[in-house]
C-alpha cells in the first residue's frame, strides 16, 4: 500500500461544485492523478469528510479511501456499510479494509452485496460511482458511528481523469474471468464431492450388508455403523481400498478355546483391504448366536479333525487341533485354507517322545510349521509305530 499523499488541490480542470481532479508528483512515488469529493458527516467534529480515489502512473497502485470522518484503529469492530440512491435496498458491505498509521484514513479493497456471494472488488466498485448520483456510508465501531452522505454528479469524468475507463474494463473483464473461472472449479469440485460422498455412501451399505447377513446384534451393528462411516470420513484413500470385511471368533487371553464366543457370539471385525492386508476395528462386537460364522466355523474345524483323524490317538488328535486352532487365533490363518497336516515326533528320551513338529500344509502350496511339546501324551515308538509313524520322520 502506498504512503496516503494528502494533497492540497489546485485543480486543472473542474466539473460541478463537488467533484475535483488534479495531478502531481514527486520523486518518490513518481506521478500520481487524484479525484476526491467533500461530503456530509452526521457527527461532529468529524462532519466533512472526504471520499477520494488516487493512481500512482509507476506501478499503476489505486488508492480508494474515506478521510476525516473519524478516528479508526484495529481491534475496534469496524463495520462500513454503503447505499447507492439508484439501489434502494441494497446495503453493501466492506470485507476488506485497512487503516492510515494515524487513524484519520480507512482504504478499501472488498466489498460484498446481499444478492450475491461474489466479492466485489475496488475496481466494479468504483463503476457504481459513476452509476449513482449519491451514496451513503455509515462507518461504525464500538464507539459509535458516523453517517456520511456523497454527491457523485460529476464522479464520472473525474474518475475517468484518474482511471481511463479502458483501464478499469480491463481489470473489471479479469475479474468476471477469475470469478467465472473460480464458479467452474467450484461446480467441479461439487460434482466431485456429490461422487466421493455417492462413493463412499456405497461402501458403507457394502460392509453393512455384510454385517447385517453375518448377523451382528443390533447394538454392534449401530456402533459399527458409526465407526465404519467416520473411518470412511476420515481418509478418502484409505476407504478406496477396503475391499471387505471380515469377522473372526474373539479373542480369549489364556485360553486355547474361544467361550466369549462359542457362549456368547463376542467377535473381532477386519477391514479386509484390495492388497488382502486385515486392519481389525477395535471395539467389543456380538453377532447372534446363529449367525454363519458359528457354521463356518463347524464346517471348517469338522474338516480339520477329518484331516487329523488319521493319527487314531485322541489325546494326540486333541493336541493337534487345539494347536492349529491357537495358531489360527493369532496369525492370518484361516482354516479355510488348510488342505493337509502332517507331523514329526523327535526328541526320543525313553520311553517316551518329547517334541512334535506340526506342518499344515495350505491350499497356496505354502506351509506353516509349529512346534509343540508332547511329554504329557506318553508316546512311545510303539504308539506312534501303531498309527504309522517314525522317530523324526514326517508322516
Amino acid at each position: 500500500m502506498k504512503k496516503l499523499i494528502l494533497i492540497f488541490f489546485f485543480p486543472i480542470i473542474t466539473f460541478s461544485q463537488t467533484w475535483k481532479y488534479s495531478s502531481g508528483g514527486n520523486e518518490f512515488d513518481g506521478k500520481y492523478k487524484s479525484c476526491s469529493v467533500q461530503g456530509k458527516g452526521s457527527e461532529y467534529p468529524y462532519n466533512n469528510p472526504r471520499l477520494a480515489i488516487n493512481k500512482f502512473e509507476k506501478d499503476n497502485n489505486i488508492n480508494f479511501y474515506i478521510d476525516k470522518a473519524g478516528y479508526f484503529q484495529e481491534r475496534a469492530n469496524t463495520s462500513v456499510k454503503w447505499v447507492f440512491n439508484n439501489e434502494k435496498g441494497v446495503i453493501y458491505s466492506t470485507d476488506n479494509f485497512s487503516f492510515s498509521n494515524d487513524g484519520k484514513t480507512i482504504f478499501f479493497k472488498e466489498f460484498s452485496s446481499p444478492k450475491s456471494s461474489d466479492r466485489i472488488i475496488y475496481y466494479e466498485f468504483l463503476e457504481k460511482l459513476k452509476k449513482a448520483s449519491k451514496v451513503s456510508v455509515r462507518i461504525s465501531d464500538k464507539y459509535g458511528s458516523n453517517d456520511l452522505s456523497f454527491s457523485l454528479r460529476g464522479s464520472t469524468k473525474a474518475i475517468n481523469y484518474v482511471i481511463s475507463q479502458e483501464f478499469l474494463n480491463e481489470k473489471i473483464k479479469l475479474i468476471q474471468r477469475l470469478k467465472e473461472n473460480k464458479k467452474i472449479l467450484a461446480a467441479k469440485q461439487k460434482e466431485l464431492e456429490i461422487v466421493e460422498e455417492e462413493l463412499k455412501t456405497k461402501r458403507l451399505n457394502k460392509l453393512l450388508g455384510i454385517l447385517k447377513i453375518e448377523k451382528l446384534s443390533e447394538l454392534s451393528l449401530e456402533g459399527l455403523e458409526w465407526e465404519i462411516e467416520d473411518d470412511l470420513n476420515i481418509s478418502r484413500i484409505k476407504s478406496e481400498e477396503i475391499d471387505s470385511i471380515l469377522l473372526k471368533p474373539a479373542e480369549d487371553l489364556g485360553e486355547l478355546t474361544s467361550r466369549r464366543f462359542e457362549e456368547y457370539g463376542y467377535v473381532d471385525v477386519y477391514y479386509v483391504y484390495k492388497n488382502g492386508v486385515e486392519e481389525k476395528i477395535y471395539g467389543t462386537w456380538q453377532v447372534e448366536m446363529d449367525a454363519p460364522i458359528f457354521q463356518r466355523l463347524k464346517k471348517n474345524t469338522d474338516r480339520i479333525k477329518s484331516i487329523i483323524s488319521k493319527y487314531k490317538i485322541e489325546p494326540l488328535k486333541d493336541k493337534i487341533f487345539r494347536e492349529i486352532l491357537f495358531y489360527n487365533k493369532y496369525s492370518e490363518l484361516e482354516l479355510n485354507q488348510v488342505e493337509n497336516v502332517s507331523i514329526i515326533m523327535s526328541n526320543y528320551v525313553h520311553p517316551y517322545f518329547r517334541n512334535m513338529k506340526i506342518i499344515i500344509h495350505l491350499n497356496n502350496n505354502q506351509k506353516v510349521k509349529m512346534e509343540s511339546s508332547i511329554m504329557s501324551l506318553y508316546i512311545t515308538k510303539r504308539k506312534l509305530k501303531s498309527i504309522g509313524g517314525k522317530d523324526s520322520v514326517e508322516f
